[in-house]
């Protein structure tokens, strides 16, 4: 990417995170409401009224924060299926719920009921979206292409260190035991041990 669009490319990431941080905030607040008064009209009262729309839209953002750790550490589609089926499953149930305390039977008077979870819904996909492409573009190092990338370097700090090893093949199980146990001295702050070989 040209130097001279990251700067506003980051900007540009930064307000779309706030307007769809906004958005689920208002769209949660506006759809608590409205299971509130549903519970109110159903023979709740009191504290079970009030964390009785908790227990509704905590399946939607249980759903959402899954599929957001999901998008990251790049899960397959089969793992992400019960993630989506908690959120569209909470999702269904908040938007009837939300339409059950209209009294009025006008489409116009429902949709706007609905429009508090699917809004919260939308900001989940938009946002969803933009963290799976900016995912997808950062670059990532094969297994297979690490493992080589290990395997040289062993074999490079093995010939450094004295020892006969070959350009292919197995490497010696204590060639690779010292080799480890060098590592974990360096990173654990020691001074390495000498392992040349005479």
């Amino acid at each position: 990417m040209n130097k001279i669009l990251r700067g506003p490319r980051f900007v540009a990431l930064i307000g779309m995170t706030a307007l769809i941080t906004g958005a689920s905030i208002a769209s949660f607040t506006e759809s608590y409401r409205a299971l509130f008064i549903w519970a109110i009209h159903h023979g709740m009262a009191g504290f079970w009224a009030a964390i009785w729309p908790m227990q509704v839209d905590t399946f939607i953002g249980i759903g959402e924060l899954t599929l957001f750790v999901a998008v990251l550490d790049r899960w397959s589609i089969r793992s992400r299926i019960p993630a989506w089926l908690i959120t569209l499953t909470g999702l269904a149930v908040s938007v009837a719920a939300n339409i059950g305390h209209i009294h009025g039977h006008a489409f116009t008077t429902r949709g706007t009921a609905a429009i508090p979870p699917l809004a919260a819904a939308s900001a989940l996909a938009i946002g969803l979206g933009v963290l799976k492409r900016i995912v997808a573009s950062a670059p990532v190092k094969p297994a297979s292409q690490r493992a080589r990338s290990g395997k040289a370097e062993m074999r490079q700090w093995a010939r450094d260190s004295g020892y006969d090893v070959s350009d292919r093949g197995r490497i010696p199980t204590e060639i690779e035991a010292a080799y480890l146990d060098t590592m974990q001295n360096s990173s654990n702050g020691q001074r390495p041990q000498s392992m040349q070989v005479t």
